[in-house]
């Protein structure tokens, strides 16, 4: 079997358990505050097993995120949530990934800044929980491997 069948069928059920992961510690960290390190450091080992060396596009993202984190821009949880979502990116769609990416990150934050204007909360220099913004692009994770399996799939 080669490698790519091999990273790509894995990482499927990877994807398939980062989506449900990300539901479940949305849910957590809308709770707790916190998104748990026994969640996103196996995600993030597995990805980095799958796509070592990785894309210079997915160690850009990930200097981002954490240069976000130390300017707490983020939190560390969220961070890390994000960089283990990015290095589950298919094989060969490192670009779009990225582009997905930061699209859902900006897309989502601007909702949030408007949810919280609409309902006259400060809108900068507030920590709320945010890990739910990584939802939409796991289900983008979970397509694009479907687009793998059965590219005629996606039209």
């Amino acid at each position: 079997m080669a490698w790519n069948t091999i990273v790509t069928e894995v990482g499927f059920v990877a994807s398939i358990v980062a989506l449900v992961a990300s539901i479940a510690v949305s849910w957590y960290d809308s709770r707790s505050r916190r998104v748990p390190n026994a969640v996103t450091l196996p995600l993030l080992t597995l990805g980095g097993i799958l796509h070592m060396p990785g894309h210079p596009l997915l160690w850009l993202t990930c200097a981002l995120l954490f240069m976000g984190w130390q300017r707490q821009w983020i939190g560390g949880g969220d961070a890390k949530l994000w960089m283990a979502l990015a290095w589950l990116t298919p094989p060969r769609q490192e670009q779009t990934a990225i582009v997905v990416l930061w699209s859902v990150f900006l897309l989502t934050g601007t909702f949030q800044l408007f949810w919280r204007w609409g309902r006259h909360r400060p809108t900068f220099g507030v920590s709320e929980p945010a890990a739910w913004r990584t939802i939409p692009f796991a289900l983008w994770l979970v397509f694009a491997y479907v687009q793998a399996f059965a590219p005629g799939f996606a039209g």
